[in-house]
């Protein structure tokens, strides 16, 4: 009987599983879950969870990490995200408990920026809202950045019978909307519809507009197409 071979510190998102017990988080699983549905999703590659800081790695697995980091900043400026076990599961969002540093270019940068995702998840508050019985391992997401001239959300619950999407979107990165530093446009669209789907800006947001009708028609009828 020979051993199993180690599992895998490192995938590519799309080779995430989708198990809950998956080592790779919450934020990686749903990733590779919206690549598998056919959404757009920035390449990048999840590291498995773990709790060491950067400095005390063994070298195979920095050198690991290190390749894999230069590949992506060949494309560019890079994204460090968190990915908790139990994040966005049915029990617990974890949103604003931990950490994504953005617009990294250098592999010191992209290092520093995992120790403060490691930190993250061991601060105090982290611990708090997880409750008891939970680990401060943590999983990594690091995706190349998209330079965007406008982010959002979209919600696709609505009212009950109505087929629905709201959009929240500002203007720039999406930073600026999750932290609550900017007022999003809020858009909701009504695709459940006999004719052309219904849409209202009920919610103006900023000084100029983010989106227009028809975007936030095409973009509601994309978001819908990703129920699962």
């Amino acid at each position: 009987m020979t051993d199993a071979p180690p599992a895998p510190r490192f995938l590519d998102l799309e080779l995430v599983p989708h198990s809950a017990r998956s080592p790779f988080g919450g934020k990686a699983r749903g990733l590779a879950g919206l690549i598998r549905a056919g959404a757009s999703v920035p390449g990048g590659f999840a590291m498995a969870c773990g709790s060491a800081d950067p400095r005390v790695w063994d070298s195979d697995l920095r050198a690991e990490f290190e390749s894999r980091v230069r590949e992506l900043l060949a494309t560019g400026s890079i994204a460090v995200r968190s990915s908790f076990m139990q994040e966005d599961s049915a029990e617990r969002s974890h949103a604003g408990m931990l950490v994504s540093v953005l617009d990294l270019g250098t592999i010191d940068s992209v290092l520093a920026a995992v120790g403060e995702c490691i930190d993250a998840a061991a601060s105090s508050r982290a611990i708090a809202y997880s409750g008891p019985h939970r680990s401060s391992d943590i999983g990594l997401v690091l995706q190349s950045m998209v330079p965007a001239r406008l982010s959002g959300v979209c919600f696709l619950e609505g009212p009950p019978g109505l087929d629905t999407v709201t959009i929240e979107a500002v203007a720039g990165q999406g930073e600026m909307l999750v932290s609550g530093a900017a007022n999003p446009e809020r858009w909701i669209v009504l695709l459940d519809t006999t004719g052309e789907p219904a849409v209202a800006c009920p919610e103006p947001g900023g000084i100029e507009p983010v989106l227009d009708p028809e975007l936030a028609v095409e973009l509601a009828l994309a978001a819908s197409g990703l129920r699962v």
